[in-house]
């Protein structure tokens, strides 16, 4: 198992290279395309059971696409256990550091979160926030794991203005990135 999970970890490393797309943005009549360098992933996980006990888990690429290899966090998940997760999404190359979710929040009409497990998993996910016509956000998650297990998580953020639709196909892709993930 140690062989596979490594080349696991290595294929889930270049995966994350295909990142960041920018979202256009319209100002009277004018198109402009705005550039929002996403460095950082956050991914905070909190046991239902003991709500002290906070897990978080980043992706990183400070430099950007095409730079350093970007570091990217093995979650690590108790076996038979609920979680409560929130996302946080940053640009930690401009001072002070840029929180990009409050921007997704409040165009949560035009952006979704998809959550993609690996095909061993033995995790499910639900959708905690929904936008002004009931579809998804993916800014908070509910996750129960089940057995022990090795996996990956792909984490997508689509920008789908006019046309959000529930469907990981629909609009640009402005960041995709797989964290390795451990069960035990």
């Amino acid at each position: 198992m140690n062989k596979t999970f490594s080349l696991f970890l290595l294929s889930s490393l270049l995966i994350t290279q295909l990142l960041y797309t920018s979202c256009k943005k319209n100002n009277n009549d004018v198109d402009e395309e705005e550039q929002e360098l996403i460095t950082t992933l956050r991914l905070q996980f909190t046991n239902m059971a003991t709500p002290d006990f906070v897990q978080s888990y980043n992706f990183k690429d400070l430099d950007g696409a095409g730079g350093s290899t970007p570091t990217i966090d093995t979650i690590r998940l108790d076996a038979i256990t609920a979680y409560n997760m929130v996302v946080k999404v940053l640009d930690e190359s401009k001072n002070p550091v840029v929180d990009i979710t409050s921007e997704i929040e409040e165009e949560k009409n035009d952006h979704q979160f998809f959550y993609t497990f690996g095909a061993s998993s033995s995790i499910s996910s639900s959708y905690q926030d929904v936008d002004a016509n009931g579809l998804p956000v993916g800014l908070m998650m509910q996750c129960t794991t089940q057995n022990p297990t090795a996996t990956t998580l792909t984490v997508t953020l689509k920008h789908q203005p006019g046309t959000k639709n529930n469907s990981i196909n629909t609009g640009e892709t402005d960041i995709a990135v797989t964290f390795p993930v451990i069960v035990e």
